[in-house]
């Protein structure tokens, strides 16, 4: 990936907002996919609130498919990842400066994977690959 860009806003409003991510790899290839953001209310001055897993996906729509629950979070996330494919899937999460976190192979398709227990707030991105296909999903751990 070469870039990684949104058009998020600084502070979310209550409601509904929907963000759209853009993704350009290295070969000049381009995906697009939304995140809907809701804030149900504020405590203090820091938003109270629940996201949709983020999945930006390569344009052919092929390969693994990945949910992530609680995005974001502040414990640790748990990836469901499931496939049409019995190939073994791989994992790796870098954080947002590109540094890698973790790295996962063999994952089963249909399985469960929890990651990020010990990542300090911020943000991440998991990027799941089987054979030639990839999907990369952000993850958010707040404090």
């Amino acid at each position: 990936v070469r870039t990684v860009s949104n058009n998020k806003p600084s502070q979310y409003p209550i409601g509904t907002t929907t963000v759209t991510w853009t993704v350009k790899d290295n070969a000049g290839n381009t995906s697009t996919a939304t995140q809907t953001v809701t804030v149900n209310r504020r405590k203090g001055n820091a938003d109270v609130s629940a996201a949709s897993s983020t999945v930006l996906q390569e344009e052919n729509g092929n390969g693994p498919e990945v949910f992530v629950a609680p995005n974001p979070s502040r414990v640790y996330f748990t990836l469901i990842v499931q496939s049409r494919s019995a190939a073994p899937i791989g994992l790796r999460v870098t954080d947002a400066s590109g540094r890698l976190m973790e790295v996962m192979t063999g994952i089963k398709p249909g399985s469960r994977v929890q990651v990020g227990s010990n990542y300090a707030g911020g943000n991440y991105f998991a990027e799941i690959m089987q054979g030639g296909q990839r999907k990369v999903v952000q993850l958010v751990k707040i404090r």
